[in-house]
């Protein structure tokens, strides 16, 4: 026998069974509740149950895979491969366990444990401190009171559909000093919100659908950059952009004129980011123009990029390929180039300017972790700022220079074991 889980277009997970020499098909069950992408199925030696990673024991509810509090974390199922009857067998609230397998009477199964943080650094370097458990990505407001971030658990069965864009205000060091208020929520993920620097309008990265979607890769989802009035929740979002593709982050020129991100190119190719940027009417939020920025050909991949204080430079972390990465440095317009930095790193890192334009803060690899280093904006050596357990990235520079905002992750994938008795 051979068993097979399909996923189908509705959101639901068929488990079906073929019998390889007299090639016939029986579904044993229709509605399961599984993640999109792999999974594995255990089959018990006399082949009367099947242990597969499920989220809930009913149909998925696609509505739930958008929200950011459901709880919706994939426990190990066992399945009666006569009636299709489920039971859960491990369950840990908080944590996704998965991918079972049976050996000597024993059920194995990974489990995935995320931590994930808005923190804070001195920018002068040292320890880091939890601002916002549960979040990622910071942003500063422009008066830096106001502190917005990505938050939603990294469930695997809903992987990157249940992200929405939150904020918290914060002290001048750094504390939060509120409850975490949201200010972009829709179906599909929300990057966090860019204040202009007037505090006008946000711009944010989404993924907006009209409809629940059951994946990430879900047709009817969007992949664009999005504008709306800050203050003003139930204002119209007014999308900018139609071309997205694995879009970033939007961020605004300090004169508040212009929007900057990276994405891929749309019949180009996948994993190579460019660099786009939007002339923005500061009135109306319309868009003016629409240009790809001319960079070097040497620019691989720009993955990552933030404007200097003055608006005249852009900065950009360019993936090399593998863990190779190199931190350049162009005119406002793209043209002339500068390499200033080769470095490691393993994701997007991110980075930032101090407002006095003279550092460039970035993320990148020391030893097997991503920590924050500084380097002058005319070269010379970096300074590692920060010894983490966690990984560190996504530097954001607050108003004052005071304190670099970051993403901290701590991850531990784990394999466990229990008598199947």
């Amino acid at each position: 026998m051979l068993y097979i889980l399909l996923f189908q277009p509705s959101g639901e997970t068929s488990l079906v069974r073929i019998s390889v020499h007299e090639l016939r098909t029986k579904t044993i069950a229709h509605d399961l509740d599984a993640a999109p992408g792999g999974n594995t199925i255990a089959i018990s030696a006399d082949g009367r149950s099947a242990f597969i990673a499920l989220a809930s024991a009913g149909a998925p509810d696609n509505a739930a895979r958008h929200r950011p509090d459901a709880n919706r974390w994939l426990a190990i199922y066992k399945i009666d491969l006569t009636t299709g009857a489920r039971v859960p067998v491990v369950s840990t609230p908080g944590v996704d366990n998965h991918d079972p397998a049976l050996a000597s009477g024993n059920l194995y199964w990974a489990r995935n444990v995320i931590r994930d943080s808005v923190a804070a650094v001195a920018v002068s370097g040292g320890d880091s401190k939890d601002v916002i458990v549960g979040a990622e990505v910071p942003m500063w407001s422009p008066d830096g009171k106001k502190m917005s971030f990505t938050y939603g658990g990294w469930r695997l069965a809903d992987w990157g559909l249940d992200l929405d864009a939150g904020y918290a205000l914060v002290d001048a060091d750094a504390n939060r000093i509120s409850a975490r208020f949201t200010i972009v929520s829709g179906y599909h993920e929300d990057f966090p919100a860019a204040w202009s620097p007037d505090g006008k309008w946000i711009a944010f990265h989404s993924h907006r659908s009209k409809i629940p979607v059951p994946d990430y890769q879900s047709a009817e989802s969007t992949d664009d950059i999005y504008l709306r009035l800050a203050d003003d929740p139930h204002a119209p979002e007014i999308r900018l952009t139609d071309f997205g593709w694995e879009t970033g982050p939007a961020y605004w020129s300090p004169d508040g004129r212009k929007l900057l991100f990276s994405s891929w190119e749309r019949g180009g190719t996948p994993g190579i980011d460019k660099l786009w940027v939007l002339g923005i009417q500061p009135v109306t939020g319309q868009v003016l123009d629409t240009t790809q920025l001319p960079l070097s050909a040497e620019i691989r991949s720009a993955s990552w990029a933030a404007w200097s204080p003055d608006g005249k430079e852009i900065a950009i972390e360019d993936n090399r390929g593998g863990e190779d990465r190199a931190l350049w440095i162009a005119r406002a317009d793209g043209t002339h180039g500068e390499r200033l930095l080769d470095y490691q790193g393993t994701t997007y890192g991110g980075l930032d300017w101090t407002p006095d334009g003279k550092t460039i803060i970035y993320s990148g690899l020391a030893g097997d972790k991503l920590q924050l280093f500084s380097i002058p904006r005319g070269g010379g050596a970096s300074v590692q700022l920060t010894h983490d357990a966690g990984n560190l990235m996504h530097p954001r520079v607050s108003p004052d220079g005071k304190w670099i905002a970051c993403t901290r992750i701590v991850q531990s994938k784990q394999i466990w074991r229990r008598p199947l008795s």
